[in-house]
C-alpha cells in the first residue's frame, strides 16, 4: 500500500484545524506542521489542536531547528504532543532555515544538528544529557518518540542515515536524483551499522491538484521557490545551466514570505528565469488529477517509495476533494 504524507501552511488556524480533520479521513499517514515563529502560528499549538482533531495519522514537526529551541525544550513539548495523540508524535529536525533567517542568524551547522540530536536521544533514553557543556534533566516520557532529520545535500543525508530514525528528503524526485540520496543515506546507515531499509525515508514534493493542468502549476510557484533555498544550498546538484538563474532567485527570496501562498515576487521570478519545466520535473506533483496520478507513478517507480506532499496553495479544500475522489484510490490509498 502507498504512503503518502502532508504539510499544510500558509491558513489560518480555522482553516488548518479544518484540513487536518479532512486529511485523516482521507489515507494520509502523516500530517507535518512547520516550525517557524516569523511566519507561522506556533508549531506546538497546532500539533497539539491536530492530536485533538485527528485518530491515524502520526503527527509532528515539519521541521524544528536546534537554534531557535533548547533540547529540553523540544522534548517536553514533543512528549506532550505524543500524549495528546495517542502515541503518534515524532519530531522532525533540520539545520533551520526561514525560522533562523528571519532572527538574523544562521542555520545550525551538521555537527551542532548531530549534537543537538544526541541530547534529544539522551533525554528519552535517560533522562538526562550533556548541552553545552551542562547536564539537563527532564521526566521521561513513557514511549521513544522517532526523529526524522530534514536533509538534502551529502553530508546531511549521510547525517541522516547514521542518526535518524528517518529522513525528510527535499532533493527531488527523479531517477538520477532519488538513486544518488540513497546512496548517500545508505551511506551513513552503514557507518552505524544498519542498513537503507531500516531508515524511515520520505521524499518532499510540491504538491497541488486542480482541474486543469495550468492552474495547479501557476498556483504553486511560491512553493517551487522554496525548494531554491534547501536543495540547492551550497551547490548541492545545481544544474550548470539553471547556475545563474538559482543564484538570482536565491539572492531574492524573500524569508516572509516562505509558506505563503498567493501572488509574490519569488513566484513570479521562478516564471520569468524560466524555471517552471525544471522545478516541475524535479520536486513536483501537481496538476489535474491524471497528470498527478502519472507524476507520482513516475516518481514511485524512480525508487521514491513514501511521498510527502507539501502544500502551500490557497485551495486546499479542492486538493483534498480531488484527491479523494479521484486520486487516492488510483495510488493504492484507502481512503
Amino acid at each position: 500500500m502507498s504512503e503518502f504524507g502532508i504539510t499544510f501552511s500558509g491558513d489560518t488556524d480555522e482553516d488548518w484545524n479544518d484540513y487536518v480533520r479532512i486529511a485523516d479521513g482521507v489515507g494520509f499517514a502523516c500530517l507535518g506542521m512547520g516550525d517557524s515563529q516569523s511566519v507561522y502560528t506556533d508549531v506546538y499549538v497546532r500539533l497539539a489542536v491536530a492530536a485533538m482533531r485527528t485518530s491515524a495519522m502520526r503527527i509532528g514537526t515539519w521541521v524544528t531547528n536546534p537554534v531557535t529551541r533548547h533540547p529540553a525544550v523540544t522534548y517536553s513539548a514533543i512528549s506532550s504532543i505524543d500524549a495528546m495523540s495517542g502515541g503518534r508524535a515524532y519530531l522532525g529536525i533540520g539545520t533551520g532555515f526561514s525560522a533562523v533567517a528571519n532572527l538574523g542568524l544562521p542555520p545550525a551547522k551538521l555537527a551542532d544538528l548531530e549534537e543537538y540530536v544526541a541530547a534529544i536521544n539522551a533525554l528519552q533514553d535517560k533522562g538526562e544529557a550533556q548541552w553545552r557543556g551542562a547536564t539537563i534533566r527532564v521526566r521521561k516520557h513513557v514511549r521513544r518518540i522517532p526523529v526524522y532529520i530534514g536533509a538534502s545535500g551529502p553530508k546531511a543525508l549521510e547525517l541522516a542515515g547514521r542518526i535518524g530514525d528517518g529522513a525528510f528528503i527535499l532533493n527531488g524526485v527523479t531517477r538520477d536524483i532519488v538513486e544518488d540520496s540513497k546512496s548517500h543515506l545508505a551511506a551513513g546507515a552503514a557507518a552505524s551499522g544498519r542498513r537503507l531499509e531500516d531508515i524511515d525515508a520520505w521524499w518532499v514534493v510540491a504538491a497541488n491538484l486542480a482541474e486543469d493542468d495550468d492552474t495547479a502549476t501557476s498556483e504553486m510557484l511560491g512553493t517551487l521557490a522554496s525548494f531554491a533555498g534547501t536543495a540547492f544550498g551550497d551547490g548541492k546538484r545545481v544544474p550548470p545551466e539553471y547556475a545563474d538563474k538559482l543564484a538570482a532567485l536565491r539572492a531574492q527570496y524573500d524569508m516572509m514570505n516562505h509558506g505563503a501562498h498567493g501572488p509574490s515576487r519569488q513566484a513570479e521570478l521562478v516564471r520569468e528565469l524560466g524555471l517552471t519545466p525544471y522545478f516541475e520535473n524535479r520536486f513536483a506533483l501537481c496538476g489535474a488529477p491524471d497528470k498527478f496520478v502519472r507524476m507520482a507513478k513516475a516518481a514511485q517507480d524512480a525508487g521514491a517509495a513514501k511521498l510527502w506532499l507539501t502544500m502551500r496553495t490557497a485551495e486546499k479544500r479542492r486538493f483534498l476533494r480531488l484527491w479523494r475522489d479521484q486520486v487516492a484510490g488510483r495510488l493504492g490509498v484507502t481512503v
